[in-house]
């Protein structure tokens, strides 16, 4: 759904795993911190989170924008905007309201879509970076007025 970057560890971070790993399986000693019935339930709220018609026009027009972009090749489909749409809408319950807003997108637009784009090769000779398309994306796919 999301393609996050954490970075390497430090080198004394890494040792350290190392010498973790090499005296016991770190999955041997996890233990569940919620039911599986905890985490369908919060599915289910968060499946009722509200989503205005304006907002699901801004979603399909910015993913359809990838698709006529001259930076890129290959756009995203039509998953990427179920898996924008569940994102956000996770956003907006995680930030404790039941309705979604323009900025819950801007939160998450460039972990969904950074890893299904795929850019011209002119982009990535003159260096482009995906994050810059999706940005000038952003600037100019007008962002809905939504009355809360």
């Amino acid at each position: 759904m999301v393609r996050l970057s954490m970075g390497y560890p430090s080198l004394e971070d890494e040792i350290e795993i190392l010498k973790r790993k090499s005296q016991e399986n770190p999955l041997d000693t996890i233990r569940s911190v919620c039911k599986p019935q905890d985490i369908i339930e919060l599915q289910k709220q968060v499946d009722q989170v509200y989503v205005d018609d304006k907002i699901y026009d801004y979603i399909v027009r910015i993913i359809h924008k990838t698709r006529d972009h001259e930076l890129i090749q290959q756009g995203a489909s039509p998953r990427t905007s179920i898996s924008l749409l569940k994102m956000v809408k996770a956003i907006a319950y995680m930030d404790h309201r039941n309705y979604v807003i323009p900025d819950d997108i801007k939160k998450v637009i460039y972990d969904v879509l950074s890893h299904r784009l795929i850019l011209t090769y002119d982009a990535k000779v003159k260096g482009v970076v995906i994050q810059d398309v999706i940005k000038s994306i952003l600037k100019e796919v007008k962002e809905p007025k939504i009355k809360i």
